[in-house]
């Protein structure tokens, strides 16, 4: 008997001891301070933010194109700065020959030479695209030794472009050629020139 209600005491005092203690926990867990650290994504796209408006404070769009149309020439290259244009012209006793040359310079430093869509030449031979370091050579001893031969003019008319190997330096070449050489003789040059912003 007494040993039951010793029980029954030891039940009692726990269960109000329960009692007493659980509203002590739910204030305490209420009135956890909420944290506001950011996640180290937030961190990453802060500093992001951070270096984009340093590298360019006032806001202004890099004056930078989309790689010239049409893109399937261009590959997988992302974005290209012109850099060069010229005009062609006939050389000698050459046919018509009308449009410009523009050249890119992209992000993998290779170069794209672009004749417009207004380009044409009146010759049936098969020709090739060059550069020049000779602004503007009128037969192939002309072409200077370091020439470069960036292949087979792909048709007679209309937009067309071609690619340069990595890390040429651009600026040493002063034109663009068409060149046959089955007749070895140049039809037309564009003298390049550089873009002014």
């Amino acid at each position: 008997m007494y040993i039951q209600k010793v029980i029954i005491i030891i039940v009692l005092v726990l269960f109000f001891v329960g009692c007493s203690t659980t509203p002590t926990v739910d204030i305490v867990a209420t009135s956890l301070p909420i944290t506001t650290e950011p996640t180290a994504i937030e961190v990453v796209i802060e500093k992001q933010s951070e270096n984009a408006e340093a590298s360019n404070p006032q806001g202004d769009s890099p004056t930078v194109i989309d790689s010239p149309s049409p893109h399937e020439d261009v590959g997988n290259d992302d974005v290209a700065i012109e850099v060069l244009q010229g005009h062609f012209q006939a050389v000698g006793d050459a046919q018509l020959v009308t449009g410009d040359v523009r050249v890119f310079q992209t992000n993998k430093r290779t170069h794209i030479i672009t004749l417009t869509d207004d380009f044409s030449v009146d010759e049936e031979s098969k020709l090739y695209v060059m550069l020049s370091t000779n602004p503007a050579p009128k037969t192939s001893a002309e072409l200077g030794e370091k020439f470069i031969e960036l292949g087979v003019l792909k048709k007679f008319g209309s937009m067309q472009s071609y690619h340069t190997r990595p890390n040429i330096l651009m600026l040493s070449f002063q034109s663009v050629v068409i060149y046959s050489k089955s007749k070895d003789s140049i039809i037309a040059t564009a003298r390049l020139k550089p873009i002014t912003f």
